[in-house]
């Protein structure tokens, strides 16, 4: 853009009007924008005028980065982000006014870290939970830093500044000769340093190193500069307990996998982060865990000689929720009362049937029982007559899993109170669930009257529901 073309278009300031807009006092000024609060007689909500930086001391890719955030902004919906309040004409006067969100939880967190895992945990499951619906909208974020997560008062995470984002819809403006505009050092994924611009998973490398900074007061690759940069592409970083020997194993394998040099070797969605970090059970422990000391000279030696032929390329372009759609989070509810041996059978024969359609795709097994009943049980018999029942239905899912031959990393279990059909629904909806799978025990009178544990279910579930039937002869036999 010539100093001709810059002159042409107007310069917001604090105190004048702007189609209808009235600009107060400036917010924060960034690298490329600055930001005044504004108010206007149709809008209810605090807001927010985000200006570029035109005038002087800003960057020749801040006006495309502003481009892109409006294209972006106009696409997104939902909880998970600012409210578009308007645009200005990128001509005239460009300018982008969207809702203020106050909370600024997680940069207070960062602040204060080392933390415990409790409150890492209960601050950065509503993050990955936004960035899973962001990528839904098949927009990688590519700036996902602590500055760009805010927070609504009842807890939901928002994410902000999408000026580096790739909408994979549409045409991507930030190209490589934009190259000073593409996120925030410390948290650049090794791909973005080879200018890919299409991964999904450089997403989850941002938030592993707000992980790693959250659990040790440290940023994985220690000061920002062109070495730290090189170095994420071929060396992996100092294990977290090496800072904080009080880190949980769990913790440290979350936080690693996140930050792994290749992106297929990092978990596959945000929303399989969510889930390990609110049950840490789950996560299955490998020598990422275990390690306290910097990686030895050798095998930063065989990294380097790998990182010789193993190159970060574009490739085949592939849609965030094409990715997502080949790596569903499945649950697989199990009445284990019920012994019927063709049911059984049949619903272990769909889901292996479904793991071999999708590869990628990983489970959880759910059970529910009765908790008053069993609390019943136990004040008739021994004290630990409760906990001993638990766990007995605890070996008895695994045992029934064992049985589907998936990984280990890819099969979760649960044992939980309440009412089957209500559970189930809740738990699907907490974990973002793509797929359930229920067995129907029978079409008996009583169950046509009460509603089936299956029928509830196929009813109120947000996501795509497969009923398992057994074979006829066993109906009969109930």
């Amino acid at each position: 853009m010539t100093d001709r073309n810059k002159e042409k278009i107007h310069i917001v300031e604090s105190g004048e009007t702007i189609d209808g807009f009235r600009v107060g006092e400036l917010y924060n000024e960034g690298g490329m924008a600055h930001l005044y609060h504004v108010t206007h007689p149709d809008w209810d909500i605090p807001l927010l005028m985000k200006v570029p930086k035109i005038k002087s001391g800003g960057p020749l890719s801040s006006f495309v980065a502003f481009e892109v955030e409006q294209r972006v902004m106009s696409r997104l919906k939902g909880k998970h982000f600012p409210t578009l309040a308007a645009t200005g004409d990128m001509a005239r006067c460009p300018y982008i006014v969207m809702e203020y969100i106050e909370g600024d939880d997680l940069h207070e967190l960062v602040q204060q870290a080392p933390v415990q895992a409790d409150a890492i945990r209960d601050v950065m499951v509503p993050v990955c939970h936004a960035l899973h619906v962001l990528h839904q909208h098949n927009v990688i974020h590519l700036d996902i830093k602590p500055d760009n997560v805010r927070f609504r008062l009842n807890g939901t995470a928002v994410l902000v500044d999408f000026g580096c984002a790739h909408h994979t819809r549409i045409p991507d403006l930030l190209d490589t000769a934009f190259a000073d505009g593409e996120g925030t050092v410390p948290y650049i994924a090794p791909e973005q340093v080879a200018r890919v611009r299409s991964e999904t998973r450089s997403d989850i490398f941002a938030l592993g190193v707000i992980l790693y900074q959250l659990a040790t007061g440290e940023l994985p690759y220690g000061r920002t500069n062109l070495i730290s940069l090189k170095q994420r592409q071929v060396h992996e970083p100092p294990p977290p307990r090496y800072y904080n020997s009080k880190i949980p194993m769990w913790l440290q394998e979350i936080i690693l996998r996140c930050l792994e040099i290749y992106p297929q070797d990092r978990y596959v969605s945000t929303k399989r982060i969510a889930h390990l970090l609110l049950h840490p059970e789950d996560v299955v422990l490998t020598k990422r865990a275990r390690r306290k000391k910097r990686t030895a000279f050798f095998h930063r030696l065989m990294l380097w000689a790998r990182s010789l032929y193993r190159v970060f390329d574009e490739g085949e372009l592939v849609h965030p929720t094409d990715h997502l759609h080949h790596v569903p989070h499945v649950l697989i509810a199990i009445d284990l009362a019920h012994k019927a041996q063709q049911l059984q059978f049949a619903l272990r024969d769909t889901i292996k049937k479904f793991s071999k359609s999708f590869s990628k795709s990983y489970f959880t097994c759910m059970t529910v029982f009765d908790e008053k009943a069993m609390e019943k049980s136990a004040s008739s018999a021994d004290s630990n007559s409760q906990v001993t029942t638990v766990a007995e239905l605890q070996v008895a899912l695994r045992n029934w899993g064992q049985a589907l031959t998936i990984p280990k990393s890819k099969l979760d279990y649960q044992v939980l109170p309440g009412d089957p059909a209500t559970t189930i629904l809740d738990y699907a909806h907490d974990h973002m669930v793509d797929y359930i799978i229920v067995a129907s025990r029978g079409s008996s009178a009583m169950r046509r009257f009460m509603g089936s544990v299956s029928t509830k279910v196929v009813a109120k579930a947000q996501c795509s529901v497969m009923v398992v039937r057994p074979q006829r002869e066993d109906i009969d036999n109930e």
